[in-house]
């Protein structure tokens, strides 16, 4: 019923194995040998690659700029990072609740209030439109 009142495809669309596969091997990524991102690809997972992929946040920000945001902002995503010819690059976590959060923060599901300053996370968000 949703998908029939709103246009709701960009927000459902879950990412292919071959969208999973190019996502790893961006270039902020580093990927650990042996792991393969598709084999722990759940739901989730899928959709928030493809929500990343479509914001293109990857190509907009570097990893130094993603790394000072979330430590500004108090959002502790325990990753390591691996420089390779003098460009830092996050290895991708290899547990599903890391790479889980990981992902949230791309997809830019932390806030923080503006009241009382709480780091939240959040499921759902909708983009104000700017009076």
């Amino acid at each position: 019923m949703l998908r029939r009142i709103f246009d709701v495809d960009g927000y459902f669309k879950e990412a292919t194995n071959d969208d999973l596969i190019a996502f790893s091997n961006h270039e902020h990524f580093h990927v650990s040998n042996g792991f393969d991102l598709t084999t722990i690809a759940d739901t989730v997972i899928r959709k928030k690659v493809s929500l990343i992929n479509k914001s293109r946040i990857l190509e907009l920000h570097t990893v130094d700029a993603l790394l000072t945001v979330a430590n500004e902002n108090g959002v502790h995503l325990e990753l390591d990072i691996h420089e390779e010819n003098g460009k830092k690059k996050i290895i991708i976590p290899q547990e599903k609740k890391h790479i889980k959060r990981l992902l949230s923060f791309l997809d830019e599901d932390y806030f923080t209030s503006q009241i009382t300053q709480t780091l939240y996370q959040t499921n759902s968000k909708k983009k104000v439109k700017e009076t």
